[in-house]
């Protein structure tokens, strides 16, 4: 069977980029926070909430946070996301 494929050898495979350590939640203490801008780097309010809730709980699953340590994540006037740790 042909395809217009072409298949190309020694292409490096990028490393993948963890969003655990993307944001600095192993490092905070209770009531410190973090805060993310809108904008076209990071994205919309929505994605970037959504990108913290898979670090929390990418880094829950892998024992890089505590699994009993909370946060809570807010949108801040669509200008900013700010994350708290709170227990």
């Amino acid at each position: 069977m042909e395809t217009s494929y072409k298949i190309e050898k020694g292409i490096p495979y990028p490393a993948l980029r963890r969003s655990s350590r993307r944001f600095p939640l192993h490092l905070m203490d209770i009531n410190d926070s973090f805060s993310v801008e809108v904008g076209k780097e990071e994205g919309t309010a929505k994605n970037i909430i959504g990108k913290i809730h898979s670090a929390i709980r990418y880094g829950k699953s892998v024992n890089k946070i505590d699994k009993n340590w909370n946060y809570s994540i807010r949108n801040i006037d669509n200008k900013y996301v700010r994350c708290w740790r709170i227990k």
